[in-house]
Order: C-alpha cells, then structure tokens, then sequence
C-alpha cells in the first residue's frame, strides 16, 4: 500500500478561509477581521480595507442556551 503524498502548498484548511473581494485580503474565520455588533447585526470587516466581508444576525448563544434548558425542563 502507498502512503498519499501531502500538498502542502497550500494551508491544510482552505475552506476555513474568508477573502475580501475588495482587496484580496486573506485570514481564517477566526483571524484578523474586525468583529462590530450593531443593532442586532454582527460584521466581519476587513482590516485592509474596511470593506464588510459578513453581515448576519448576531448570535446570542447565552440566550438560546437558556431558552434550550427552560425548554428541557418542561
């Protein structure tokens, strides 16, 4: 059996990787992208170039929590 030869010119997580259209700014979702909240909104905005690369509702993961163990207590 062969052992599979690895690419490694490329980061092993390449889905895991948001570019801005703007500019071609890359990092991981966890990266340097600047996190804003406002008015409900959570955006991921690029640190190059200030361009909005995400905007989504943002996410209250304490609130669901709770609302998923008042829920599991009934």
């Amino acid at each position: 059996m062969t052992t599979p030869i690895s690419d490694t010119s490329q980061p092993p997580d390449r889905k895991a990787v948001l570019i801005c259209f703007d500019c071609g700014h890359e990092s991981s979702v966890d990266g340097d992208w600047i996190l804003e909240r406002d008015g409900g909104r959570e955006r991921s905005r690029c640190p190059e170039c200030g361009t909005t690369i995400t905007a989504r509702p943002a996410s209250d993961y304490g609130e669901r929590s709770r609302r998923a163990a008042a829920c599991a207590d009934d």
